[in-house]
């Protein structure tokens, strides 16, 4: 009897062991699979949503302006319905406020009947110096590619209606169209891609606006210390992507300008002082950028 009472103790004894042995793995495995869940979230974090071009101190990711109306909104509109962003509407009394002590010696008729599309950084233009350019219409989204600028709804009219880029653009016909794409698409593998991808685009501009003289705006670098943080938003890439920009530009006859000569520095970078960021900019260089597009096209 004490040696079955003996062996009851040791099973017993062997059964808590086994089940505390098996808490305790639970324990780890949740751990290690909460872990891996943080990691996972990261990476997608870092691979489509960081640097997706985000304009500095923008509230809307896509805007455009009245050409109907000497509204001073960098909100756009169509002949036939105002377009705003696909998020929320920029404000002028902001975008005027932001940019009040930059000189700006801006030629406001040239921009008469005129639109951009693009994307954070065409919108940080259109934040900062849309209210000095009432008759230009803006149509832009944060972290727009090449890819989603036919089928992406990303504008939105004051009726709600949801339009891609191409069909804002279609709502009546411009003087000139302004386009900058290309940083948003820095991590894609295949640079011939990515002209197909532009080509396809521009051809697409040309059809919604063929009476328009278009011009495709070149990718501009980046600031010295973003190009050294990192494999995608480098200088080395953003040289090869441009020259795919103007292979594409010069394929579908259309107007490529560079508009690097009024924003970079001595060595052929973004200057600090331009970016918060080191990707888009601010204020002072964005009437540099317009005023160039106003002496050089």
């Amino acid at each position: 009897m004490a040696n079955s009472s003996k062996n009851m103790k040791i099973i017993r004894d062997s059964r808590r062991k086994k089940q505390q042995l098996y808490r305790r793995r639970k324990i780890v495995a949740g751990v290690l699979v909460a872990c891996l869940f943080v990691v996972i979230c990261l990476l997608v974090y870092s691979l489509f949503f960081k640097d997706k071009g985000r304009p500095q101190s923008s509230s809307s990711s896509s805007s455009s302006s009245s050409s109907s109306s000497s509204e001073s909104s960098s909100s756009s509109s169509s002949s036939s319905s105002s377009l705003s962003s696909s998020s929320s509407s920029s404000s002028s009394q902001t975008s005027s406020s932001s940019s009040s002590t930059v000189t700006t010696g801006v030629n406001t008729e040239f921009f008469d009947n005129t639109a951009f599309i693009g994307d954070s950084r065409v919108e940080g233009l259109s934040y900062y110096c849309g209210s000095d350019i009432p008759g230009a219409s803006f149509f832009t989204s944060r972290g727009i590619m090449l890819d989603g600028v036919t089928s992406k709804k990303v504008i939105t009219t004051t009726g709600g209606q949801q339009l891609t880029m191409i069909e804002a653009l279609q709502q009546k016909q411009y003087r000139k169209v302004y386009m900058m794409f290309g940083v948003n698409e820095l991590g894609w593998p295949y640079e011939n891609v990515f002209q197909q991808h532009y080509e396809t685009v521009i051809n697409a501009v040309k059809q919604a606006q063929p009476n328009a003289e278009i011009y495709v705006m070149g990718i501009f670098p980046v600031t010295a210390a973003k190009s050294a943080s990192g494999s995608i938003y480098t200088n080395e890439k953003i040289d090869r992507f441009d020259a795919r920009v103007k292979a594409a530009a010069s394929a579908c006859g259309v107007n490529y300008i560079s508009v690097r000569p009024a924003l970079v520095d001595a060595s052929g970078v973004l200057p600090a002082a331009a970016s918060s960021d080191g990707v888009h900019l601010n204020a002072q260089y964005c009437y540099k950028w317009l005023n160039y597009l106003s002496n050089h096209s």
